[in-house]
């Protein structure tokens, strides 16, 4: 946790009402994130769902739910499908792809491994950021990448 401080504060300090409230919002996220993994991990290893008819299902529901919005709101959904469609398309490619992935290592190594490995997303993002962003202070992110990196080879080896 410690290195995604360090990777995710702008200078190190949160300065503003605004980033408190995202770093409030990356933490939520981060407890929902591990909440519905521990709930993967269950449903793929203690209930033998396939990972793939797990992942369908999932995505037939999301779906569902974000319908209503896509019709109300379609013209702007047509927009966006106009002007990013390549990258719509590879969303829609490696983002399950990734999820598959996660699903099927689950089933190899226990949860306590495979999600911390998972979250070295994190590390890949903050370094992206800086050298296709362009953002700032790369040694701060190189710094929080080596942090993010010891934590999951210390919880690969406990």
């Amino acid at each position: 946790m410690v290195g995604v401080f360090v990777i995710g504060l702008s200078d190190g300090v949160p300065r503003s009402a605004a980033s408190l409230t995202g770093i409030g919002f990356g933490l939520l996220t981060g407890a929902l994130i591990a909440l519905y993994t521990v709930w993967d991990a269950y449903a793929v290893t203690a209930l033998a769902l396939p990972p793939l008819l797990f992942d369908w299902a999932n995505n037939a529901m999301r779906a569902l739910m974000l319908s209503p919005y896509a019709v109300r709101q379609r013209s702007a959904v047509a927009e966006i499908w106009t002007r990013y469609r390549r990258e719509v398309l590879a969303v829609a490619l490696l983002s399950p792809l990734a999820y598959m992935l996660v699903l099927f290592a689950m089933r190899l190594a226990p949860v306590s491994m495979v999600a911390p490995a998972r979250e070295l997303s994190i590390v890949l993002a903050g370094l992206l950021a800086w050298r296709v962003l362009g953002e700032a202070q790369p040694g701060r992110r190189l710094t929080g990448a080596v942090v993010v990196l010891a934590g999951v080879v210390l919880l690969g080896i406990a």
